[in-house]
């Protein structure tokens, strides 16, 4: 149960309401009748407790802790109407974003339906974000958000995870349910733009990096542009065997289907194949074979910019210097052509 002074408890008391019950023995003050309400509604005694919930407001009428133990006690009956009467009255007193989290996640189904409760789990979240300076509270949005994913409305989580990243505690949390969002709701370039677009808000990459290569590959068929997002990911932790396991593997695939392709798509691929291994001499050699043949404008032809502009080509990036070293100028036609296109 929601409890607003679990701080003044010991672990044992939080787990084991009798000693709780004990330990307060006939209850005086008004905290120690909450506390007493409380320990007997976990131990399943709700009409004793909700007893005890009634005294404490006799007692004072704005004894805020009571109001809010009432209102998990009538939404957890069923009682929805009278929980929403119980939650605003003791809104009123106590609006802690925080304390508002926790509420409704101590909400149980006892005698509710479970579509029923998580309804009121974003009524209160709504609450709280309606109040005045709340309403950019990256903590709520992202419980907001949550709540939704939970329910499989991936269309509506997702405005609430991405306005929950423009505070940097939430990034790392948010991202990761975000990345699952875009995998189920986009397809192709859009999954990768927006992935991408995400990824560079992120201090630590690998991961999400490596999944979208993994959809690349698996979902979306697209394993040349899975071989990049592999080596991308190894550039953002190198240290991580695995990583560098998939894009081996995968760079390895390409050198044995591909070896003896003429066509220009698979002799990129192979030249980057050879690059991301180290075996740099074949992916120079490829290279000017490349130039020859019209490269890069077949190459970049269909695919997303983001992920060569702001990703791979980047000035002084290691395929930025080998292809500046190969070209044997300080300013390659190619990539000044493709960055000012």
């Amino acid at each position: 149960m929601f409890n607003l002074l679990a701080d003044r408890l010991t672990e044992e008391m939080l787990w084991r309401p009798e000693i709780l019950i004990k330990s307060i023995g006939q209850p005086e003050s008004q905290d120690d009748l909450y506390l007493w309400g409380v320990a007997h509604y976990e131990k399943g005694d709700h009409d004793i407790a909700e007893s005890a919930f009634r005294k404490n407001l006799e007692r004072s009428l704005n004894y805020y802790p009571a109001m809010f133990a009432l209102a998990q006690v009538a939404f957890e009956s069923g009682r929805l109407d009278e929980g929403k009467k119980w939650f605003l009255r003791a809104y009123r007193y106590h609006h802690q974003p925080e304390s508002i989290i926790q509420f409704q996640k101590s909400l149980r189904s006892r005698r509710v339906a479970v579509e029923s409760l998580a309804a009121i789990k974003l009524w209160c979240l709504h609450q709280a974000l309606g109040k005045e300076g709340n309403a950019d509270n990256p903590f709520l949005l992202f419980e907001i958000g949550r709540l939704l994913f939970e329910q499989s409305k991936f269309e509506a989580s997702m405005t609430y995870f991405e306005s929950s990243m423009r505070a940097p505690k939430m990034v790392r949390e948010a991202s990761e349910y975000l990345s699952y969002v875009y995998e189920t709701l986009y397809k192709g370039d859009e999954l990768l733009i927006r992935t991408l677009q995400m990824a560079k808000s992120l201090e630590h990459r690998a991961d999400i990096l490596f999944n979208l290569a993994m959809a690349c590959q698996h979902d979306q068929k697209r394993p040349d542009l899975a071989l990049h997002l592999f080596y991308l990911s190894t550039l953002e932790d190198p240290t991580d065997p695995g990583l560098r396991f998939s894009m081996e593997q995968l760079a390895l695939e390409f050198l044995q289907r591909k070896k003896k392709s003429v066509e220009l798509r698979d002799k990129v691929t192979l030249m980057f194949s050879h690059l991301y291994q180290g075996a740099h001499g074949m992916a120079k050699r490829l290279f000017y074979e490349l130039r020859a043949l019209n490269f890069p404008d077949e190459f970049f032809s269909g695919i997303p910019d983001i992920l060569w502009k702001e990703w791979l080509l980047v000035d002084g990036s290691p395929l930025d210097r080998h292809f500046k070293a190969w070209a044997k100028s300080s300013s390659p036609i190619f990539l000044d052509e493709r960055r000012n296109a």
